[in-house]
């Protein structure tokens, strides 16, 4: 072989075998990176950065309570009012002592909120209005149908042992508007609207200044916003915190009990506006305590319903009998609470009170007549 072959040979050599070694391993590498045309993925990666577990908020401790979250019911009390307004279908409270009776001179524990109950839903409102009669207890309460206001008078606050003003709520415009002062310094004393003359009727009352208990009558006007004393020639004695409602079949507005012992504390009085007058009205045995207690006219069943101790009663005015309806649930001990009448649920509805002498409950109990049952439909956390 020739000297020039032998150099064409080697620079084949040294120049084609690396190009051909380049394309093949490319050649591999593409082959390798491409996927099978079998398999799927097993899961879409994700479009977005993930969030880094560091961002996230901290959770509240166990022991926080939500502020956002609003009360179920009133809290604790006794002393307090309640109405029922029939135009809204709803049972307004105010006030009350929020701890025992012997606080009553511990300002930060009485209490000034309005509340609204509404039967069908069992659902308390608390309603916040911008103004009204501020903190105080024992206050007469009641509903003045036709000018559709709650009526609350009077009432006690450390220091101020004598108010005497009246104020209204709208439970529609959630306003409370004060109106013309009434009788001074009549603690504890009680109010019912008589339907039929569309006046409120005032009875007692005890002037803590002096140790005086009242056994005047006085009357309200809500049209001409005045008071009148009756000056009734029989009356039932002085007495305060006692009970007292409006029987609408017998137009009078009825008295039962007191907190002092007096003759006739086991008889019921029946005053009627129309001739000012009232009428012992001397009955067979009834309830056994007599002091602190709130009673309420159903008007399907024409009964006054009251709650004494353990025990539920019933009144009939044109018999003029108590009756001891024991119920198979009974609610206990209870004084110093309220109850009214809601004529839309035909039912009876109790809020609160002491179940011994020293501590108050937030207990809602409802009850029906016709089947002779408490319920306590109490909302819990």
């Amino acid at each position: 072989m020739k000297r020039n072959d032998i150099v064409r040979l080697m620079i084949v050599w040294y120049v084609l075998v690396p190009v051909l070694f380049f394309m093949t391993a490319c050649q591999s590498n593409v082959a390798d990176s491409a996927p099978a045309t079998t398999a799927l993925p097993t899961a879409v990666p994700p479009t977005s950065t993930p969030i880094p577990p560091t961002s996230t908020s901290t959770p509240l401790p166990l022991t926080a309570t939500p502020a956002a979250l609003p009360a179920l019911n009133p809290s604790r009390r006794g002393h307090f009012s309640m109405a029922y307004d029939e135009e809204s279908d709803r049972v307004i409270l105010f006030g009350g002592l929020r701890v025992a009776d012997n606080n009553w001179r511990e300002a930060s524990l009485f209490d000034g909120e309005t509340w609204a109950y509404e039967v069908a839903s069992n659902q308390w409102t608390e309603m916040h209005p911008t103004s009204g009669p501020g903190p105080r207890l024992a206050t007469g309460m009641t509903y003045a149908a036709k000018a559709d206001r709650i009526i609350l008078f009077g009432g006690v606050y450390p220091g101020e042992w004598g108010r005497d003003e009246t104020w209204a709520y709208d439970y529609n415009t959630n306003t409370w508007q004060q109106r013309a002062s009434g009788p001074a310094s009549h603690l504890g004393c009680r109010i019912a609207y008589d339907a039929e003359s569309d006046r409120i009727i005032l009875f007692g009352g005890y002037d803590y200044s002096n140790d005086t208990f009242f056994n005047d009558t006085w009357v309200y006007d809500y049209n001409s916003d005045t008071w009148t004393e009756m000056a009734p020639s029989t009356s039932p004695s002085p007495r305060n915190l006692f009970a007292m409602a409006y029987d609408a079949e017998s137009d009078r507005v009825l008295v039962w009990g007191q907190d002092r012992p007096e003759p006739d504390a086991t008889s019921m009085w029946a005053y009627d506006y129309n001739s000012n007058t009232w009428k012992e009205m001397i009955s067979n045995e009834g309830p056994t305590r007599n002091i602190r207690l709130s009673m309420a006219y159903d008007v399907k069943a024409d009964r006054i319903i009251l709650q004494s101790d353990a025990d539920t009663w019933a009144y009939d005015y044109d018999t003029n009998q108590w009756m001891n309806l024991a119920p198979a649930q009974t609610i206990g001990m209870r004084s110093k609470y309220d109850m009214v009448y809601s004529t839309a649920a035909d039912r009876i509805i109790l809020f609160g009170g002491s179940k011994s002498s020293s501590t108050f409950n937030d207990e809602t109990w409802i009850y029906n007549f016709e089947a002779n049952m408490w319920t306590d439909v109490t909302l819990h956390p």
